[in-house]
């Protein structure tokens, strides 16, 4: 899904306002993106199905579900397929539910109509009779549901990102308040001579000394008032919204904080308590209500089941990942 999107020259002179505030930026843009792309591989790793015929792609299933919040499963020319589909408004019953389905292929050579079943409909003729015209294209399918309105679980991975990767940008911020707890005022002809300085401090050099690169008269320092906790607050404020999402994955996180914590803000607890209902749990029983009715139509026993999975199990499966082979 990822490719190298671009290359930041590093040997740049950063001394100049413009290029200081686009690094400021790439680096917010680059925690952003780092952030949703660990977050993305958690959440697709929440569940897994088991007696899936081999005409079916898990990866797809997954990918359909958490991007879409729905799939169809549908049968063409005797084989089992899964792809992510679009509602369609022909065929819709009494009650709203849909009768057909596009489907679409990451090549384009399958983009077809798809007649849904409709649960109950073939059991009762009242029903059957008042479902509306389908396309009537002889593919026969299942919409697979995560939740009962198919919002995508990735919305929240977005909002997750958003706040961690924001969180740890204010650290970054913090941490470099605490090395450095001062503003520095200059006349403007001195600033590029006054940042070329300060490198070595931000270099993490052990002592600066002074050449006369710009005349100290010139240049004042303001104290800033740096509230020790700080460091402490960004870090559980951080650690709150991993082991949220986390939890709302299925991950068991050692170490859990309580999220009634002093040092959390209660509008952010409060909001964040209503994610429960796009919990794992809650994702699993919708999917599998779908995948009854695909057993039910073509004789499958296709099941979903929650990944139970802790950090350590994170780390372990990344190590083994290694292409390289080196431990």
């Amino acid at each position: 899904m990822f490719d190298n999107l671009f290359c930041i020259p590093l040997a740049i002179d950063n001394t100049g306002k413009g290029i200081r505030k686009k690094i400021v930026n790439i680096k917010n843009q680059t925690a952003f993106q780092n952030t949703f792309a660990r977050l993305t591989l958690d959440a697709l790793k929440r569940y897994h199905f088991e007696n899936l015929p081999e005409t079916i792609s898990e990866r797809v299933l997954l990918q359909s579900l958490l991007w879409y919040g729905r799939v169809c499963i549908f049968e063409k020319d005797g084989s089992l397929l899964g792809l992510p589909c679009a509602q369609s408004g022909a065929g819709l019953n009494i009650y709203g539910e849909y009768g057909s389905a596009f489907v679409f292929a990451a090549n384009g050579k399958l983009n077809k109509d798809v007649d849904l079943f409709i649960h109950g409909s073939d059991k009762d003729a009242f029903l059957k009779k008042t479902n509306g015209a389908t396309p009537n294209t002889k593919l026969k399918g299942v919409m697979i549901r995560e939740n009962a309105i198919m919002y995508p679980f990735i919305m929240l991975t977005l909002q997750f990102s958003e706040a961690i990767a924001d969180s740890y940008r204010t650290l970054d911020v913090v941490r470099a308040n605490v090395k450095r707890p001062f503003i520095i005022t200059a006349e403007e002809s001195i600033v590029p001579s006054v940042q070329k300085f300060l490198e070595q401090r931000e270099n993490n050099y052990e002592s600066i000394i002074s050449s006369g690169v710009f005349d100290p008269k010139s240049v004042s320092v303001l104290p800033l008032d740096i509230n020790g906790n700080s460091l402490t607050d960004a870090t559980q404020l951080v650690e709150w919204y991993e082991n949220k999402y986390k939890e709302l994955c299925g991950i068991q996180s050692n170490g859990q904080m309580d999220k009634k914590g002093e040092n959390l803000i209660e509008a952010e607890v409060s909001v964040n308590d209503d994610y429960e209902i796009m919990s794992v749990d809650k994702c699993i029983d919708y999917i599998q209500d779908g995948l009854d009715d695909v057993n039910s139509l073509f004789g499958t026993d296709i099941k979903v089941v929650a990944r139970e999975r802790k950090d350590e199990d994170i780390r372990r499966d990344s190590e083994s990942d290694n292409i390289s082979g080196n431990s």
